[in-house]
């Protein structure tokens, strides 16, 4: 992919797509391309972007345990007041 084509789908300036883009290719993330002038992801980068996922996910199934443990605590806390609230329902 080319450097404009990151910088317009990532909505990122140009000096910060210029910072990533060096830091990933300084980090053996991404390789520059001179003769096409593009960047390609390397199987470090592919690596790293598997494992972020996974990371990503346990974050969100774990987010997901939080919020129904806490729904569940709110419904046991009022549930003696649902015979009163079915009345000004």
């Amino acid at each position: 992919m080319g450097f404009t084509k990151i910088m317009f789908c990532s909505y990122l300036s140009y000096k910060q797509v210029n910072r990533f883009l060096n830091l990933a290719v300084g980090n053996g993330l991404l390789e520059y391309d001179v003769s096409t002038r593009l960047y390609n992801i390397t199987r470090r980068g592919q690596d790293f972007l598997e494992l972020y996922t996974k990371m990503d996910n346990l974050l969100k199934s774990e987010q997901n345990g939080v919020i129904t443990s806490l729904v569940a605590f709110v419904v046991y806390l009022f549930y003696p007041l649902f015979p009163v609230l079915a009345d000004f329902l």
